[in-house]
């Protein structure tokens, strides 16, 4: 199990009691949900397994019963596929041209606003090929001029 099974994804979960199940679950070591709809996204029903997987790893619990509610779901319904289709979705008619214009018409404020949202995006990027792939071939993936 990769060691990046919680970047920029783990969100607070919260428990039926109304406090927070992560910090309830970790003696109140929780990593906090920053981001809109980061915590709908962790407490949707297809995140369940992967947040029964990461709590066992933060209590030091047997991983095994997770993985294997993991292993039965089908690819659509895993969180791989979640990033995977959100890329090719966002990306299936990526135009450089309509890119620059976009850019030079915005008002400062709004490019302001764009950049700051894919600000860290880059490196969750990086950090999503190297797990699917290995550091080396993301680095080579990432190097590659575009054709």
């Amino acid at each position: 199990m990769s060691s990046h099974a919680c970047v920029g994804g783990c969100a607070a979960q919260t428990s039926s009691a109304g406090g927070n199940l992560m910090e309830d679950q970790t003696d109140g070591q929780a990593t906090r949900a920053r981001e809109e709809g980061a915590l709908e996204l962790a407490e949707s029903k297809s995140m369940k397994p992967y947040m029964s997987l990461t709590i066992a790893m933060i209590q030091g619990r047997d991983v095994a019963t997770a993985l294997r509610e993991i292993a039965s779901l089908p690819l659509e319904e895993r969180y791989v596929w979640r990033i995977a289709s959100a890329l090719k979705w966002a990306l299936v008619d990526f135009n450089p041209s309509s890119l620059r214009a976009d850019i030079k018409s915005l008002p400062p404020a709004d490019l302001a606003k764009v950049r700051q949202l894919v600000r860290n995006r880059a490196m969750q990027f990086r950090l999503f090929l190297a797990e699917l792939y290995s550091v080396d071939e993301a680095n080579r993936m990432l190097s590659e001029s575009p054709s």
